[in-house]
């Protein structure tokens, strides 16, 4: 093994088990609130399954996040924060995989620094997503398990085994949260649609895979919880045309980027450095 190996290897260590400190700390000081009491409470009483179902079938349809979120409480505080931790660190490994940071050949200490540096300063809400418990269950484990099914969705177009655990991963991926699945689900199209560019094959367990993703949304989407809480929460939505939700929509998200100064920052140095 190369010194240059062994000092990346070293190096990419060092820097999960500071991440995995960092986030075990702040965790630690971090006290359980608003939805994590609820979902402690439900977790101690020993139907977590049950409560899910319950969860979907009247006020939101996230079955997976809201289970992840009542799973990682029964260690309570401290049992849930070190969970939380180690899955960052899992979940920063991941990003450095999927963005070919590890690859021995282009392997640069400032890449690396970069990347995590970015996810501290420009991810919205950072502590919204990884240290509140209910927002952990909904976003952080459920985009380990986005990065997960997309890593093994663009390396599966020759392995049979592929046609067995992406159609799992694309229904879990498919049934996250509104937020994020149906980019999950576009991206898994443009892949498909570039490599048939260069290939001029589909491959069966990227179709698999993309089509549990559609079910996986399809089952979020209609569930009657998501249906009540879009009711209670925005009581006008249903009844306006699909091209004034779109415009409204797009109005929210433009205006929670521009109020975000740390995300217009990263997209202009972004911009500068492409």
């Amino acid at each position: 093994m190369s010194k240059k190996k062994q000092f990346s290897q070293f190096f990419i260590a060092l820097l999960l088990i500071t991440n995995f400190l960092i986030m075990l700390v702040w965790n630690l000081k971090t006290p359980l609130m608003d939805d994590d009491l609820w979902f402690r409470y439900q977790a101690v009483q020993g139907h977590i399954i049950r409560d899910g179902i319950q969860d979907y079938m009247t006020w939101n349809g996230r079955f997976w996040g809201q289970t992840f979120c009542r799973v990682s409480l029964l260690g309570g505080q401290k049992g849930s924060s070190i969970l939380n931790a180690f899955l960052f660190a899992i979940l920063i490994f991941l990003i450095l995989k999927i963005t070919d940071a590890l690859q021995d050949e282009n392997f640069s200490l400032l890449r690396v620094v970069t990347i995590i540096s970015a996810i501290y300063l420009f991810t919205p809400g950072f502590a919204s997503v990884f240290i509140w418990r209910a927002g952990v269950g909904n976003y952080m484990d459920t985009m380990i398990i986005y990065i997960s099914y997309l890593l093994l969705f663009v390396n599966a177009t020759n392995k049979k085994l592929a046609c067995l655990y992406l159609p799992m991963l694309g229904l879990f991926a498919g049934w996250g949260n509104e937020n994020t699945s149906g980019g999950v689900i576009l991206i898994s199209i443009f892949v498909i649609c570039i490599q048939y560019v260069f290939t001029k094959r589909f491959y069966l367990s990227q179709i698999l895979g993309l089509v549990f993703s559609l079910i996986g949304l399809a089952i979020l989407i209609i569930s009657p919880g998501g249906h009540n809480r879009l009711v209670t929460t925005h009581p006008n939505f249903l009844q306006e045309s699909i091209i004034r939700r779109t415009l409204s929509n797009f109005k929210q998200l433009v205006a929670f980027i521009l109020s975000q100064k740390q995300m217009v920052l990263f997209f202009v140095l972004l911009q500068m450095r492409f």
